[in-house]
């Protein structure tokens, strides 16, 4: 599938909802997201990610990593519940 070249900011949390991060979402796709991650030494396997632009939230799988680049594959094709106000202290 094809990509599309995005540069929009995101958030993306693990499992405890108290830990949010920002990232940048550089591309994105149907089946996955390509990120930048700066500033982050360790990323569990899987995260939710929300795409600011949209308020969508998606469930994500690591695939790789390359230093703060990050390629990620969507784990279901639904978006998840994005009621706040768990994301919004996330995001600046």
């Amino acid at each position: 599938m094809r990509r599309r070249a995005l540069y929009t900011e995101g958030a993306f949390r693990f499992g405890d909802k108290s830990l949010t991060f920002n990232c940048i979402v550089r591309n994105l796709s149907h089946c996955g997201v390509g990120l930048v991650m700066h500033d982050i030494n360790v990323i569990l396997t899987v995260f939710v990610l929300r795409l600011d632009t949209s308020g969508h939230m998606r469930r994500c799988e690591l695939r790789w990593r390359a230093g703060s680049l990050v390629g990620a594959e969507f784990l279901d094709d639904e978006e998840l519940d994005c009621t706040p106000p768990w994301f919004e202290s996330g995001l600046h």
